[in-house]
């Protein structure tokens, strides 16, 4: 089992507050390295940014077999132990040499959440 995001209290709960965190991302076997985007909606708890920082370099460790089981595993994981109204996790590969991009998408949210116009904006 993985190791699990350090959650910190939401005191502006109810508030429309989209928080957004980045890091270059890199996987033990997988290849290139890649940028992490997560952006979400806290409910109750809210992840800091160097708490995801120290919990994603646990799972950089982790032996995945692509890309997309990677940011699979982060977004459930995530998801999971923060329970946001609603994220988005974005990792895009770095092309190096190549012409094309490559770039993961998952979105998640609770069952009977609905993103306001307002907060379509803000994602």
């Amino acid at each position: 089992m993985s190791a699990k995001p350090t959650l910190s209290k939401n005191n502006n709960r109810g508030e429309a507050i989209v928080l957004t965190l980045a890091q270059p991302l890199e996987i033990k076997k997988l290849s290139p390295a890649s940028q992490l985007e997560l952006k979400y909606l806290p409910d109750r708890d809210f992840v800091t940014a160097e708490d995801l920082s120290t919990w994603l370099n646990t799972l950089s460790e982790n032996d995945y077999e692509n890309w997309e089981s990677a940011a699979s595993t982060i977004a459930n994981i995530f998801y999971d132990t923060a329970l946001p109204s609603h994220m988005e996790l974005n990792i895009t590969l770095d092309k190096g040499t190549k012409q094309t991009a490559q770039k993961v998408h998952l979105v998640k949210h609770q069952p009977k959440f609905k993103l306001t116009e307002e907060l379509k904006k803000l994602f």
